[in-house]
């Protein structure tokens, strides 16, 4: 989902990208695009952008939005930061100039409180649903690594419950083409992955923190008014999944975080969280990027904490779906990853 849109024909086309003119539009863009007279479209089973153009240009796709975009007075872009960034709740058309609308009630969800056995059926649930319909719909060649992370392990899982047929493999470090090179250096997720010259989709752990309630610095802001503190809860804990990462990467993030964040403010960030997506023929799927997740913020705080510290919900999931990959969960979040991956 690459593309740079501009009203005027001066883009220095460094990234070698294919080049597209509907009117007055000069689009440039990555490969798998199914280019017709008024319209751009690229889709993979549940995920699309289509860039239409009738009297105005629209920007259409699924939600929540798997891209960023940047946006100017003459230009918009997924992979070029421009002077204003558009919320996933927002829609962008041109018409002489850039139109944002939002969509109502975008971020509401249910306000029943999930206790531990209600949250795992909910999961349960919900994964299923999102991956068999995916699976249905897909044409392309499904790839898993051969990780022992608990994402990506939970992701597997539900592929082995819907009985999925993909390819296991290791992971390896191949030159970066020039677009995924300068993704990269925005968005981490573009360093652990590999491009493939024909229509392949990876299927990965992407989101899984936070969608599922790990990312210490989320919990930490939406517990800070219950007199819950992550750096102490962690510190009586002498070992857990999460420690050893939280206190490399969260402990310090953590200690500065003084305020609660409202329920809905900690939803959009979410959301607005995008890590990585659709590079040339080269497709991304998760299973947990997913707005009905946003329900999980209204767990039991016993069941957030459980799933903050050491991989909870997710270790009773991977066991409902596939109870044999249980036994290869990494001791410690990111454990054996390759030395080259980034966070």
């Amino acid at each position: 989902m690459n593309f740079f849109i501009s009203t005027e024909n001066n883009y220095h086309n460094n990234f070698n990208l294919n080049y597209t003119k509907i009117k007055n539009f000069h689009i440039y863009h990555d490969a798998g695009w199914i280019v017709t007279k008024n319209s751009l479209l690229k889709v993979n089973s549940q995920s699309y952008c289509k860039i239409e153009v009738t009297n105005n240009l629209k920007i259409l796709h699924n939600d929540p939005r798997e891209f960023p975009v940047w946006f100017d007075t003459n230009c918009c872009s997924t992979f070029t930061k421009l002077k204003n960034y558009l919320p996933v709740d927002g829609m962008l058309t041109y018409d002489n100039k850039w139109h944002v609308t939002y969509k109502e009630k975008y971020f509401e969800t249910s306000k029943k409180i999930y206790n531990a056995e209600q949250t795992i059926d909910f999961c349960i649930d919900l994964l299923y649903k999102k991956t068999s319909e995916f699976l249905k719909n897909n044409k392309n060649n499904l790839i898993v690594f051969d990780s022992n992370g608990l994402d990506s392990l939970l992701a597997r899982s539900v592929l082995d419950f819907c009985k999925a047929k993909y390819e296991l493999r290791k992971i390896t470090k191949k030159p970066f083409s020039i677009l995924q090179k300068h993704l990269n250096s925005m968005y981490w997720g573009f360093n652990q992955i590999e491009l493939f010259d024909k229509p392949t989709t990876i299927i990965g752990g992407f989101y899984g923190d936070e969608y599922l309630l790990r990312s210490p610095s989320y919990i930490q802001s939406l517990l800070r008014d219950k007199n819950i503190d992550v750096v102490k809860i962690f510190d009586q804990i002498e070992t857990s999944y999460m420690k050893r990462f939280f206190e490399v990467i969260y402990l310090e993030k953590c200690k500065k975080i003084k305020k609660k964040i409202a329920k809905q403010k900690m939803k959009e960030i979410i959301t607005n969280d995008i890590q990585i997506w659709h590079i040339d023929t080269t497709y991304i799927f998760s299973p947990f990027k997913d707005l009905k997740f946003l329900e999980l913020l209204n767990c039991d705080k016993s069941v957030i904490i459980k799933q903050l510290t050491d991989g909870w919900l997710s270790k009773q999931l991977i066991s409902y779906f596939n109870p044999q990959l249980v036994k290869k969960i990494d001791k410690f979040k990111n454990m054996n990853d390759p030395e080259w991956f980034e966070y």
